[in-house]
C-alpha cells in the first residue's frame, strides 16, 4: 500500500504518514480509500478505477510531487507491484513431449487473449496434471487465473474476458453475438470436434508428455467410446469423411466472406480455428480439397497476431 510506503519514508504521526506529506501532497486522498478497496481478485477495470479514483496514477500533479519529494523508486515499485499482483493473468495450457501446445480449447483461449490485447504468463501442463490445477477445483485445461480468480473451460474464459475487459476489443458483440458463438461452440465440439478428436487419440497417446498418465488417458477414452484407441484410429477415414460433409455449409459461408464473423475475426473464428489446430499441430490434415473456403480462411487466420497460429510452442 502506498500509505505504508509514505509512513516508512516520512515517519509516523498521530495520522500515520498524512501529516508528514500534507504540505507536499495537499491532494492526497484519505487513507481509507487507499486501505479498504484494494484487494486481490480485482479485475483490471476495478483496479484502474481504484487508481483513477485515488489519483495515484492519473493525477500527474500528485505523482510529480511524490516523485520530486519522496523516493521515486519506492513509488514506482509499488505501482508495478499493484499491477503485477492484482492484474496478473496466468494461462494454463496443455503440452506434449515435443513441447507442442495442441489443445483445441487452449488455442481458442490463446487467440482470445491476443484479440483482447492481454498478456498472460503461461503455465504448461500435461494430461492428468492434477497437482498443478488443483487450485481450480478440477483437472482439465485450459484454466485462466485472472488475479486470484480461476476460470476453467474455454467458453467460460471467453465470456469472462469480455465481461472483465469490456474496454478492450470484444470477442462477442452483444447478446446476439454471444448467442451465436454459444451455438457454434456447441456445434463445433459435438459435430466436428468429437469425430475429429477420437480419430487422433492414438496420435495424442504417442506424443503425451512423459509425466502424463498414459494408462489413465487410454482407459478413460476407451471407456467413453466403447472401443480401443487402435480401433478408433482405424476408423479415421470414415470420421474425416463425416467431418468434411458436415463442414460444407461453413465452407460455403467462407467462400463469400473473409471470416466466420464477417469482415473481421471474432471468437466464432477462434472456435473453429482451435478445433482445426489440433490435427495441424500433430501433422495431420483432415480437410479435403473441396474445403477451399475453409482452407483460404485458415491461411488468413494464420497471419493474425504476427502469425500466432504458427507458434505451436
Amino acid at each position: 500500500m502506498l500509505s505504508v510506503v509514505i509512513v516508512r519514508v516520512c515517519g509516523r504521526s498521530s495520522k500515520p504518514g498524512r501529516s508528514d506529506v500534507a504540505r507536499l501532497c495537499p491532494d492526497l486522498p484519505p487513507l481509507g480509500l487507499l486501505d479498504a478497496p484494494l484487494k486481490r481478485g480485482m479485475t483490471t477495470r476495478e483496479v484502474d478505477d481504484y487508481l483513477a479514483a485515488t489519483r495515484l496514477v492519473q493525477s500527474f500533479a500528485f505523482r510529480a510531487k511524490l516523485q520530486s519529494e519522496l523516493l521515486p523508486r519506492i513509488v514506482n515499485i509499488w505501482i508495478q507491484e499493484v499491477r503485477r499482483d492484482l492484474l496478473a493473468i496466468t494461462f494454463y495450457d496443455l503440452v506434449d513431449k515435443h513441447g507442442r501446445r495442441y489443445s483445441p480449447y487452449g488455442w481458442r483461449v490463446r487467440m482470445a487473449l491476443a484479440h483482447k490485447g492481454l498478456d498472460a504468463t503461461v503455465e504448461l501442463c500435461w494430461h492428468s496434471d492434477k497437482r498443478k490445477l488443483a487450485f481450480s477445483g478440477q483437472h482439465l485445461v485450459p484454466v485462466l487465473l485472472d488475479g486470484s480468480k480461476p476460470v476453467n473451460d474455454s467458453w467460460n474464459i471467453a465470456c469472462h474476458l469480455d465481461d472483465a475487459y469490456p474496454d478492450r476489443p470484444m470477442l462477442m458483440d452483444g447478446a446476439q453475438g454471444r448467442s451465436f458463438a454459444r451455438f457454434l461452440n456447441s456445434w463445433m465440439d459435438s459435430i466436428i470436434g468429437r469425430p475429429l478428436v477420437r480419430s487422433l487419440y492414438l496420435d495424442i497417446l504417442q506424443s503425451l508428455h512423459p509425466q502424463a498418465d498414459a494408462q489413465e488417458f487410454r482407459r478413460r477414452r476407451e471407456e467413453r467410446n466403447g472401443a480401443s484407441l487402435e480401433a478408433l484410429h482405424a476408423n479415421r477415414a470414415n470420421d474425416f469423411a463425416q467431418i468434411n460433409c458436415a463442414m460444407l455449409p461453413l465452407n460455403e459461408l467462407l467462400r463469400q466472406q473473409p471470416f466466420v464473423a464477417g469482415e473481421a475475426p471474432a471468437y466464432v473464428d477462434y472456435i473453429v480455428l482451435g478445433t482445426l489446430q489440433m490435427p495441424r499441430v500433430l501433422g495431420i490434415e483432415p480437410l479435403e480439397a473441396q474445403q477451399d473456403g475453409v482452407m483460404r480462411w485458415r491461411e488468413g487466420m494464420r497471419k493474425l497476431f504476427n502469425g500466432l497460429a504458427d507458434n505451436t510452442r
